[in-house]
């Protein structure tokens, strides 16, 4: 389907040099949470209720530790009190049956 037109296709002009559409890092205590894609008032609302009201808050909300859980030990090696991922197989299972009502 031909659309008249002839020659490569329009592209926007590109923005002058020096000025850009992103924010400036300094500036994202003032960038509010709800102008990222997929943050609406609801999950907004959930963001809030753990402090997260600027895109600066989100960036510097980190996790309180970090478990490693690519390192798998040997039950035989596990230490009373550590935490530890381990892996095992089921081998028999027995399902008993709750009292009737």
């Amino acid at each position: 389907m031909e659309t008249g037109r002839s020659g490569p296709p329009r592209t926007a002009p590109a923005p002058p040099p020096g000025s850009s559409t992103r924010p400036e890092a300094g500036g994202l205590d003032a960038l509010a949470i709800t102008t990222l894609r997929g943050v609406g008032p609801r999950v907004a609302e959930r963001l809030d209720r753990l402090g997260i009201r600027t895109v600066q808050d989100l960036l510097f909300h980190l996790p309180l530790r970090y478990e490693d859980r690519t390192r798998v030990v040997p039950i035989g090696s596990l230490r009373i009190g550590a935490s530890a991922l381990v892996e095992g197989e089921v081998e028999l299972t027995e399902l008993g049956r709750g009292r009737r009502r």
